[in-house]
């Protein structure tokens, strides 16, 4: 009897240490972070569950805050008066590697104060952070404009293509019976239909020459025109659902993205089919069943279970996984790829999930110290070894520095408090950029090129070239064994980073007309094969053609192990083993 009481034990214990490890959520939700992805077939609402070295991160958000608030709690009594918080550090400083110390706003003090008790807390603190975007896990939000640098003139060249351009030309270029779509006999003949592009003879076309550019490796001086613009700010395809805000903006998003077109501006209720949703999740929403969502039942579509969870491991150990919903049909074409990201796809849509570290070392001591040390004695307009408020206001530098730097507030500002602030500021910046995450959307179009450069070197080499007749395996969903523009997947690379955003950070130029020195792209660094294999690949496109190569037909015969041309570094490495071992065995 006991063995069994002890085996059943046992059983239960092993079971529940399965389903933790398989449940992705902290407790309280303090590693959680939800995104509504507005994907082509209806919306998909994601939660990230987001650890650094470990810790939830919202664990590792308030222990620096910890850290900052004690920092400016000089009398230790756990709030903040009114000369505390004017020293608190204007976000730049902290978030944006920026040592500039712009004038607060007037109202600092009363904007941080919400109960207006005249003490300052450090939630109250905290949420203002919050509020002005910085926070646990930021985004850049969509205003309603942004900035926009357009090169206007670069010595007479174009510009290169964007993707949907490149599609366009390699289109005309491949499609020999204009039938508007691509067959797999059009692509096996891309290899010899596109080496007519390859302006520098090197055996492969780049996105430069695809762009009617002939590359140079000679320097030269050219003139070019910069011209900055402000555009309205395209709407991003994820959303970020932040805690506490409802869901009003959410509501109307999903109403502009999912409604007829044409009838945007009049509709104010969604279907099931234009949502595309499940009916079970479907009927959940709506409150008074009748079979549309308005507004505000919309607002709430992300109080739910999310359809897809994905585990992000920040810091030590990065990574990300699925680790819930992979029964749903949105995550049938989640997999796992050969460089450690997800790729996703869903619909025409194709998402490479990756995480990383962009935490960046704080700049603020390296590029500023000197200057400020040695604006100090320049400031210091009677030698008397400290600057007072009125020579502090004369100086650029110290200007808006003044009540910050001076801690004890006896309005005497000496040298070594200037040199202890900037000390204090690198390290509560280092734990600023640690302590936060961020996520990186980048659209790069629906693009052929990019699908066939492997190496992303912006380059397609004899070998890329032959792959291309793999598409239509990969892209033709109608099945008819060709690949139409609309087959062409819409491609996102989509980082959970550690790290803040700068997408908050707005920066202003004048137009310009500049001359520099410009010249051809670095090509990639080889470091895989024989040397003799790394020096023969001019082009540095990871293979060596016969022109490359510099010994007989025969030898390049008996490397090319498959005879299709090319020596890869798989064909290099074996030849030279065995020609290491030949020597070894001759007397």
């Amino acid at each position: 009897m006991k063995n069994l009481l002890f085996f059943a034990a046992l059983t239960a214990l092993l079971a529940f240490g399965l389903s933790a490890r398989a449940a992705p959520k902290a407790a309280d939700g303090r590693d959680a972070q939800d995104f509504v992805f507005m994907g082509e077939k209806g919306p998909v609402l994601i939660r990230f569950h987001v650890r650094i070295d470990g810790k939830p991160l919202v664990d590792v958000w308030e222990d620096f805050m910890g850290k900052l608030f004690a920092y400016l709690d000089l009398d230790g009594d756990g709030v903040l008066s009114k000369s505390e918080a004017a020293r608190v550090p204007p976000i730049p400083v902290l978030f944006s590697n920026g040592g500039g110390f712009a004038a607060q706003q007037p109202n600092l003090v009363e904007s941080i104060d919400k109960d207006r008790d005249g003490k300052i807390t450090r939630q109250e603190l905290a949420d203002w952070y919050r509020r002005n975007g910085a926070a646990s896990f930021q985004f850049p939000a969509n205003g309603p404009r942004q900035n926009q640098v357009t090169l206007t003139s670069f010595a007479g060249q174009a510009q290169p293509l964007s993707p949907d351009a490149l599609n366009e030309k390699l289109f005309k270029l491949l499609d020999a019976d204009k039938d508007g779509k691509l067959s797999r006999e059009e692509l096996a003949r891309a290899p010899a239909v596109l080496a007519k592009m390859d302006l520098d003879d090197d055996e492969t076309v780049s996105i430069q020459e695809m762009s009617g550019n002939a590359p140079s490796s000679v320097e030269s001086n050219v003139v070019f025109a910069i011209n900055q613009q402000m555009q309205p700010a395209r709407s991003d395809p994820f959303v970020m659902v932040v805690p506490g805000q409802g869901g009003k903006q959410l509501a109307r998003d999903l109403l502009a993205h999912y409604a007829p077109k044409g009838k945007r501006s009049a509709v104010r209720k969604l279907t099931r089919q234009a949502l595309g949703m499940e009916e079970a999740a479907f009927a959940r929403l709506d409150a008074d069943e009748d079979g549309t969502l308005d507004t505000e039942e919309l607002a709430r579509f992300a109080q739910r279970e999310p359809d897809l969870e994905f585990r992000v491991r920040l810091g030590k150990n990065a990574g990300v996984e699925l680790v819930s919903g992979k029964d749903r049909p949105s995550a049938k074409g989640v997999r796992p790829s050969s460089s450690g990201t997800l790729l996703w796809e869903l619909d025409s849509t194709q998402i490479e999930l990756g995480s990383g570290d962009t935490a960046g070392e704080p700049q603020i001591a390296a590029r500023l110290r000197q200057q400020y040390l040695a604006q100090f004695r320049a400031a210091d307009a009677d030698n008397n070894g400290y600057l007072d408020k009125n020579e502090a206001d004369r100086n650029p530098l110290y200007r808006n520095a003044f009540k910050m730097m001076d801690r004890d507030g006896d309005g005497k500002l000496f040298e070594k408090e200037v040199a202890a602030y900037l000390d204090k500021m690198k390290e509560l910046q280092e734990a600023a950029v640690k302590s936060c995450a961020s996520l990186a959307v980048k659209d790069q179009g629906r693009g052929l090129f990019d699908m066939v450069d492997g190496n992303n070197d912006g380059r397609l080499g004899v070998r890329e070239l032959r792959q291309m007749v793999k598409l239509v395996d990969q892209l033709d969903r109608d099945g008819d064994g060709r690949i139409s523009a609309g087959e062409i997947p819409h491609k996102y690379r989509v980082d959970v980073r550690r790290g803040p955003t700068n997408g908050n950070q707005s920066t202003s130029r004048v137009v310009a007309v500049r001359r520099m020195a410009v010249r051809g792209p670095d090509l990639p660094e080889r470091t895989a094969g024989p040397l003799w294999f790394r020096k023969m690949d001019r082009n540095h496109d990871g293979d060596v053609s016969r022109r490359e190569f510099l010994g007989t037909d025969a030898e390049f015969r008996r490397i090319d192990a498959d005879g299709d041309g090319l020596i890869s570094v798989e064909e290099a490495d074996r030849a030279d083993k065995l020609l290491r071992k030949e020597k070894e065995q001759k007397p």
